[in-house]
């Protein structure tokens, strides 16, 4: 078990963001690695309790142990104001609350109940709503209810193909970069902070009706 004031380090080290992130990416980025008895993400799970709760065990009994100062207090994570860990999350009920074993990375991970996280102080207006990132998370791996019109069913047939490819580096998926990470740049500008040509002269209007 990673120590708790390690931890705080570790994550108040961190740049603040307007991204949510995924559970089981932040667990990995932090070093945690579980044991046979529990995962990365229990052990991640057991540290905002501990700073929900200002400690460990039960309050009424003996087995109660404060945290350090100033974590000896109870912090509400998920209510979206600054607090000492610089740590906030909200939580995905997933499809229907049903939990899926991947053992593959997998578009249904979208669809798992799971926890997201923001790291550093927050800022009014500038965090992207989970509804919107998950959104942008199904244009990008052409899940996307809109891109099963007939129209439109080509491409997301070739990003769902390709995008595996181009996130693990492989040759593969340059046609991804190719043809369809411009216009989800252009399409998303306001969320990737990507200029784009006042008369939107880079896109047809194909593009413009299906990022």
């Amino acid at each position: 078990m990673v120590e708790l004031l390690s931890l705080v380090r570790s994550i108040q080290e961190r740049p603040s963001t307007k991204w949510l992130t995924h559970e089981n990416v932040l667990s990995a980025e932090l070093g945690l690695e579980g044991s046979e008895s529990y995962t990365a993400v229990d052990e991640l799970d057991t540290f905002v309790s501990s700073i929900e709760n200002g400690g460990t065990g039960v309050r009424s009994n003996s087995t109660y142990r404060p945290n350090p100062k100033p974590f000896n207090v109870r912090t509400k994570l998920s209510d979206f104001k600054n607090n000492p860990v610089n740590l906030h999350y909200v939580k995905y009920t997933g499809f229907k609350g049903k939990h899926i074993e991947l053992s593959e990375p997998s578009s249904l991970a979208l669809c798992q109940p799971a926890k997201f996280y923001q790291t550093g102080r927050v800022k009014d207006g500038v965090a992207t709503s989970l509804h919107d990132q998950l959104n942008i998370a199904r244009w990008c791996m052409g899940t996307h209810q809109a891109l099963s019109q007939p129209k439109y069913q080509d491409i997301g047939k070739r990003r769902r193909e390709l995008v595996g490819h181009w996130v693990a580096g492989d040759p593969k998926g340059n046609l991804y970069q190719k043809l369809d990470l411009p216009i989800l740049a252009t399409v998303l500008s306001q969320y990737w902070d990507v200029y784009v040509s006042p008369d939107g002269s880079n896109l047809t209007e194909t593009q413009c009706a299906a990022p």
